[in-house]
């Protein structure tokens, strides 16, 4: 009885597709070092270490200052989350945000009108490109999404993937938007 089971037992490990899991297997099970700098986004460059993406707290913020909160408040209460770290990497962080928020707020008239435009082209994607009622807080959320997402296509001094927070109908619909 052990001689037919050996038997089999060798025959799974000499064949190749057996060498094969056997090898992704072993490979699986090897512990894995955390590298010293990760990227969590394609374009992000300044994480140093596993740091959360900082789309959502511009995004956050955007929403806040489009309901009338002020601009040093808001920034400081989304960097107060963020975990501790490099000081140069949070000082990053804060100019990093503080541009592109006041940059999307110096062109928020133009990035509106793009969205109208864009809404009324694609009356489907309306409430997606934030254009609703002022109280509805998915409607500002997507607003400022919208609107961050146009100021990094066009006009941030940095290029940065928007496909990490807007989908991808979306992102062609704001695409079209930004070509005209």
């Amino acid at each position: 009885m052990w001689g037919a089971s050996l038997v089999v037992l060798v025959a799974l490990l000499i064949a190749p597709a057996a060498g094969a899991a056997r090898t992704s297997a072993v490979a699986s099970l090897r512990v894995r070092t955390p590298r010293t700098a990760v990227r969590c986004s394609r374009a992000d460059r300044l994480r140093v270490g596993p740091r959360p993406r900082i789309e959502p707290l511009a995004i956050a913020a955007l929403a806040q200052l489009l309901q009338g909160a002020s601009l040093s408040a808001v920034v400081s209460e989304a960097l107060a989350g963020r975990p501790a770290g490099d000081a140069l990497v949070l000082l990053n962080e804060e100019r990093l945000l503080r541009d592109w928020i006041t940059g999307a707020l110096t062109r928020l008239k133009e990035y509106r009108a793009t969205l109208e435009r864009l809404a009324d082209a694609e009356p489907d994607f309306a409430e997606e490109l934030g254009i609703g009622p002022d109280i509805n807080p998915e409607v500002l959320r997507s607003r400022a999404a919208n609107v961050l997402a146009l100021y990094l296509m066009r006009d941030a001094s940095e290029p940065w993937d928007v496909a990490d927070f807007i989908d991808g109908e979306l992102l062609e619909v704001l695409r079209r938007g930004v070509d005209s």
